[in-house]
């Protein structure tokens, strides 16, 4: 029996430990929040000197495109906060960007009656001429999958609303110059003109209608888009009646003032918070507004001079600072 035992736990039996189990998982770590109005900013390399980036819109390839007014180029940040610039050869002055229904960035040139496709991906653009305009504003896809412009000819001074869609323009006369364009609930186009204080819709087929801003004559409506709650929302630049407007597909307007006042705003987006998110130029803040009117402000440094702002795929909203040569995010 001894014999018998020894031989047993010579060859590993008898009391031998029992085998390793798995490893245990290493816990996930919890990314932890960032709190609503938490801004970063991104310097921008001196060589690209990000003066006037106007207008900005969410691209394709999830990263937020600016257009540079005062460059022949447009500039694209990622969500990294890494900017890229693209050249316009022959551009004047690049406002209007959105994307078009093939997927490519549409931008108009505010000095010329031409306009830019460029390739997300590559950064190729091709310049085509839009006849008998000398200036385009801005632009949008349409519900009809053409896009629509805000144009105007120094020819005879007329303004327009145009559409293009497989190689065919249509131009609709408008009484004065259009501004901001973005698709309402309603599927009408809706748009500003700043110099008669009034928001007009225009359906597909090319029916205006008009909504003057009867309890503030001395508005600027400049930008405008949809809003979560079913309405268009619109910024007043006017300095001395700045603030955020809302309108219903009926025409019923109603405005807020910001809190800060003397400042511009031409330019706002909607979050992802289902809040309208503006920014305000001479008062170098971001401001946001709810659907039933409540405003916060959140400020900048000194000088910042914020103009276009986007709603970002990674969920923040995207700005420029004019005036610090900086790209910043803020969390809804």
């Amino acid at each position: 029996m001894l014999a018998c035992a020894a031989a047993l736990t010579a060859c590993g039996g008898g009391s031998s430990s029992p085998p390793a189990g798995p490893p245990a998982p290493t816990p996930t770590p919890t990314a932890t929040p960032i709190p609503s109005g938490t801004i970063t900013e991104f310097s921008v390399p001196a060589a690209l000197a990000v003066t006037n980036l106007d207008v900005a819109t969410l691209g394709p390839d999830g990263n937020v495109w600016f257009s540079d007014f005062a460059n022949p180029r447009v500039v694209k940040v990622t969500p990294a906060g890494v900017v890229t610039a693209y050249p316009l050869a022959g551009a004047h002055a690049p406002y209007g960007i959105a994307v078009g229904a093939d997927g490519n960035l549409w931008v108009c040139d505010d000095g010329a009656g031409s306009y830019f496709i460029v390739n997300p991906t590559t950064g190729v653009a091709s310049s085509f001429a839009l006849g008998g305009m000398s200036s385009l504003k801005l632009n949008t896809k349409g519900p009809d999958n053409a896009m629509w412009f805000t144009a105007f000819a120094s020819s005879g001074g007329q303004s327009y609303v145009v559409s293009f869609s497989g190689g065919t323009f249509n131009q609709y006369v408008i009484p004065d110059v259009g501004y901001g364009i973005a698709v309402g609930p309603d599927s009408r186009l809706w748009f500003t003109t700043p110099g008669t204080a009034t928001i007009r819709a225009i359906t597909t087929s090319g029916a205006l209608s008009a909504y003057p801003i009867t309890t503030n004559p001395s508005a600027e409506p400049f930008g405008i888009v949809a809003g979560s709650d079913g309405a268009m929302w619109f910024a007043d630049a006017n300095p001395a009646s700045a603030g955020i407007g809302r309108i219903t597909t009926s025409g019923t307007i109603t405005e807020y003032a910001t809190p800060t006042h003397g400042t511009e705003i031409v330019s706002l987006t909607l979050g992802p918070d289902h809040n309208i998110w503006f920014a305000e130029i001479e008062a170098a803040r971001i401001g946001k507004i709810t659907p039933t009117g409540t405003i916060t402000e959140y400020p900048l440094a000194t000088g910042s001079a914020p103009i276009a702002i986007a709603a970002g795929a990674d969920g923040g909203i995207w700005f420029a600072e004019d005036g610090t040569n900086k790209i910043g995010r803020i969390q809804p």
